[in-house]
């Protein structure tokens, strides 16, 4: 073993474990460090309509739990609500090509966001002066890595 000194820099702040055979760092220790949650409405303008939530700043991971999105005046052609990575990609998480006035589009999670990444609800076909909807909810845990 030969690495029983507290001294060494492998026992400094408990980030390092043996795993049997040698001591490694320990992987991240997932944890709530505060509640995330942002809600946005916005005019539409008779086309495809898009919002967006912050992205995910500096030393933090977001973790979304639930995201919503609606038409409250009118059914427009889609609703798609989606993950943009840092990369500029994006993966569909709900969609629905047939959406009712009023009704939110639910997607339930658990999402892992980092740097970078936000949620975005895209609105095909609104109405002028629609009111839309973004609603995300879940947590954020801070990162020191």
């Amino acid at each position: 073993m030969g690495h029983t000194d507290p001294a060494l820099p492998t026992f400094k702040g408990g980030t390092h474990g043996w795993d049997g055979t040698q001591w490694r760092k320990l992987p991240l220790l997932w944890g709530y460090s505060d509640r995330w949650y942002e809600c946005g409405a916005w005019m539409g303008d008779g086309a495809t309509e898009m919002g967006s939530t912050s992205a995910v700043p500096p030393g933090y991971i977001y973790i979304l739990q639930k995201a919503a999105a609606m038409d409250l005046n009118s059914a427009p052609s889609s609703i798609c609500i989606r993950l943009y990575t840092d990369g500029g990609g994006y993966g569909m998480v709900g969609q629905d090509l047939s959406p009712v006035q009023g009704k939110y589009l639910i997607v339930d999670g658990p999402m892992v966001l980092k740097e970078g990444d936000y949620v975005t609800a895209v609105f095909g076909g609104t109405t002028n002066l629609d009111e839309l909807r973004l609603r995300v909810w879940g947590y954020k845990m801070a990162i020191a890595e």
